[in-house]
């Protein structure tokens, strides 16, 4: 009776066991499936901005120039202390206005643009600091400045944006 019932009841536990082994593989691949799509709909929502990121940076990289920032507030009409307070407050405004690309950009890019940022301030507090700039024009505050990055080997911001746009072309070459 026992034996009866066992060799009845094995044929229907394996093909259950193997109905819950199929549907555990169908399952998994949907799973997988279902993933993928969500990942590739957010990258298609995220790359714009990842790019658009990477643009503000460059173009934030490229107002801290030191020679775009003194063109910028005409260093011949005013006082070499005047041009020192607006290049400062126009480096760190900025900057702040700047600070959520950080989500979009890799490390090493945030960490150059951050490095490029301190450069140019300590550019800018440097020759302040060597200077009197109560006693100096603009011009000839600005004429130290570009003395200085004229004698600089290797430009921080060059090398910043060097890093942004293998960051932009890593984006779009497959992997």
């Amino acid at each position: 009776m026992v034996e009866r019932i066992l060799l009845a009841t094995l044929p229907v536990l394996l093909v259950g066991g193997l109905v819950v082994l199929i549907l555990r593989q169908q399952l998994e691949r949907l799973r997988t499936e279902h993933l993928q799509a969500i990942r590739t709909q957010a990258v298609g929502s995220v790359l714009p901005l990842m790019v658009s990121a990477h643009e503000r940076a460059t173009l934030y990289l490229d107002r801290i120039r030191p020679e775009n920032l003194l063109a910028r507030h005409q260093p011949a009409t005013v006082t070499a202390r005047v041009l020192y307070d607006r290049v400062l407050d126009d480096i760190q405004t900025e900057f702040e206005h700047n600070t959520v690309q950080q989500l979009y950009l890799g490390d090493k890019a945030w960490q150059a643009l951050l490095v490029a940022r301190d450069t140019t301030l300590q550019l800018f507090v440097e020759t302040a600091q060597g200077a009197p700039l109560d006693k100096l024009s603009g011009l000839e505050f600005a004429q130290a400045i570009q003395a200085k990055v004229k004698s600089q080997a290797e430009s921080p911001i060059g090398v910043a944006v060097q890093l942004l746009r293998r960051d932009v072309q890593r984006l779009f070459l497959p992997k």
